[in-house]
């Protein structure tokens, strides 16, 4: 709205010249995430963001930077902005912090989701740490060459283990934490799972969790990101899936 005043006390040159300017320091202050064209290791952290863990604070005010090639991946770690040379990076405030669960630590606490006490923080971080472990069926899917066998052998005995344990540790909660977020996003992401195959979803079973999930993907910051062309599509099978694994391959020059 300013630039749109200015416009009419300063020639198109000059505003445009300006405006420009205005583009550019938006995108240096807008938190950044650097990876493949999926959701992978990334996404918990694109939904922290979308809840509100943005500079502006108001939904998914945040960019998606989706390479595509290796000599992209490359200068990333030849000019140090990956110190351990994996993605993804999240950049913000000024920094670059690479590694997912640094990454999702950082934006919690910067967004006030991590807990008031040391006792609150430290029992978010092992939830965290819990879904990590629970989450990895989502992170392998796209590459297991037989789904059905990738769901029975793998994933159900993560859900079988894993889902009791979180749904026992948030049954008295009231709060919002980055660790329910978490939660939230692995529940969707198998069901999406399950239901790509015709099943029926896991959190079927598990009331508190179903419950959960809904709770945060209702939330109207969620649904604007659920919703917008930040968020990727699920790679259940076929084209999606083999366009992010090709993605994957190409830009680590494994092709």
């Amino acid at each position: 709205p300013a630039f749109n005043n200015l416009k009419t006390i300063l020639n198109d040159d000059t505003f445009l010249r300006l405006k420009s300017n205005q583009e550019e320091v938006t995108a240096m202050t807008t938190p950044t995430i650097t990876y493949f064209k999926g959701w992978g290791l990334a996404e918990q952290s694109r939904w922290l963001l979308a809840y509100g863990g943005g500079v502006t604070n108001t939904g998914p005010t945040f960019r998606n930077v989706a390479l595509s090639s290796f000599s992209e991946f490359d200068k990333l770690r030849s000019d140090g902005s990956l110190p351990f040379c994996q993605l993804p990076l999240l950049e913000m405030d000024g920094l670059k912090i690479s590694q997912s669960q640094a990454m999702i630590r950082y934006i919690a606490k910067r967004s006030g989701l991590a807990g008031g006490t040391l006792a609150e923080q430290v029992r978010c971080d092992m939830i965290a740490e819990a879904v990590k472990d629970a989450r990895l069926g989502v992170v392998k899917w796209p590459f297991s060459p037989d789904k059905d066998a990738h769901l029975n052998d793998f994933v159900a005995p993560l859900i079988a283990k894993w889902y009791p344990k979180l749904a026992e540790m948030i049954a008295d909660d009231k709060e919002l934490t980055y660790a329910h977020i978490l939660i939230a996003e692995m529940v969707s992401s198998y069901d999406l799972m399950f239901e790509s195959k015709g099943l029926s979803p896991p959190s079927a079973d598990y009331e508190n969790l179903k419950d959960l999930t809904a709770k945060v993907v209702g939330l109207p910051q969620m649904k604007e990101y659920l919703g917008s062309d930040k968020r990727f599509p699920f790679p259940a099978e076929g084209e999606i899936c083999n366009s992010y694994v090709e993605n994957v391959e190409v830009v680590l020059g494994r092709r």
